[in-house]
């Protein structure tokens, strides 16, 4: 899971802004259910499509996607270090079908009944 700071950094770098209120919105429930005892359940609740595009919209939107492409970097082909802000759409795109899975890995294995 990305730190704060790193989600802020790519924020402030990409769209000139930090976004902390997004940031700590996403990832409310990692105080409930923390990363290191619960991998990455807190990310069912707020972590989806749905979620952010009925929460967020303009930059605070493209912030959401932001913070879900860092978190979902593994499934992404963009590099954060070059990305423009006219490209997080196109990142986005690639971690969508991530997000709304109950087991993240479960479309790697074929699997998509899996839950937890």
């Amino acid at each position: 899971m990305a730190r704060l700071s790193t989600h802020e950094d790519d924020c402030a770098s990409i769209l000139g802004r930090r976004f902390t209120n997004v940031h700590l919105w996403l990832d409310e429930f990692a105080a409930i259910l923390p990363p290191d005892r619960f991998g990455e359940m807190h990310r069912k609740y707020r972590h989806r499509d749905s979620v952010i595009h009925d929460q967020f919209v303009g930059y605070a939107l493209q912030a959401a996607k932001l913070h879900l492409i860092r978190d979902y970097d593994r499934y992404s082909y963009h590099n954060f270090d070059t990305m423009r802000e006219d490209q997080i759409d196109s990142a986005y795109a690639d971690v969508v079908p991530f997000l709304e899975l109950s087991r993240r890995d479960s479309i790697l294995k074929g699997d998509s009944s899996s839950t937890f």
